[in-house]
């Protein structure tokens, strides 16, 4: 519940929310000023008919008008200043974590065939440590192109939010590619081979499994919102796995 509440914050205070409030502020400033701005401007010819200068203490009212002004004026532009450093500290940031994480990307499904099927066999890393159980594995596609992987979360409490990509997107479609586990249950995701492309799939090609908790409890949550900029929860607290493809016995592992 803690975390969920937490996520909720973090969406609150994201940089959408920041911008819609900083320009609905600015705005409500400018409004503020219009009205001052033209009661100053109809109210300087009638002070400077009057023969006394403390007629109805205008003088003094006008001072602090214009002062009222100025500071509106200092604020809506430092505002503006702020808002700008900051969705430009926003783009640098995404950009470097884009460079980093699609590096990565690259580097996992350019390993070679043997490193990918030691990762497969590997079952500490998915399912002790990180909590997620997937099967079968090796994942082989059957002879009609298809094949269904199963996605357990192992969590006692935590619900967890899963995507799958796919390193040849143009040879295989998911479906679905985002879900959402309760905990100590389990998701299907369809993996098929295209038969559009009229390419013949890679030899290496790789499901990359990336996975992270959202809390005790997600009925109401938004699958597509949680893997969409700003990011409910950073990437550096991400899970990340790699699952061969094998289309034939060919090409499957031994037993």
């Amino acid at each position: 519940m803690e975390q969920t509440i937490g996520l909720n914050l973090q969406l609150l205070h994201s940089g959408t929310s920041r911008t819609i409030y900083c320009a609905v502020s600015m705005a409500a400033t400018m409004f503020s000023i219009i009205p001052l701005s033209l009661f100053i401007h109809h109210t300087i010819p009638l002070y400077q008919k009057e023969s006394g200068a403390s007629y109805c203490k205008l003088g003094k009212q006008l001072f602090q008008i214009v002062l009222g002004n100025l500071l509106y004026g200092v604020y809506i532009v430092v505002s503006f200043v702020h808002e700008a450093a900051l969705l430009r500290l926003d783009f640098t940031c995404h950009e470097a974590e884009d460079i980093v994480f699609n590096s990565m990307d690259k580097v996992i499904f350019k390993e070679s065939f043997k490193e990918q099927l030691e990762t497969a066999k590997s079952n500490t890393v998915v399912e002790n440590e990180e909590a997620l159980r997937v099967t079968p594995r090796p994942f082989i596609l059957d002879g009609k192109k298809e094949s269904i992987l199963s996605l357990e979360n192992i969590h006692v409490s935590e619900w967890m939010a899963l995507r799958v990509l796919v390193s040849s997107p143009n040879s295989y479609s998911i479906c679905p590619q985002k879900v959402i586990i309760p905990p100590q249950r389990s998701s299907t995701i369809s993996v098929q081979l295209r038969n559009d492309t009229g390419q013949p799939p890679s030899t290496e090609s790789g499901l990359m499994l990336q996975w992270f908790t959202v809390g005790k409890n997600c009925l109401c949550a938004d699958v597509t919102r949680l893997w969409q900029r700003p990011y409910l929860v950073p990437r550096s607290c991400w899970k990340f796995y790699v699952l061969p493809i094998y289309h034939d016995s060919s090409e499957s592992p031994p037993s």
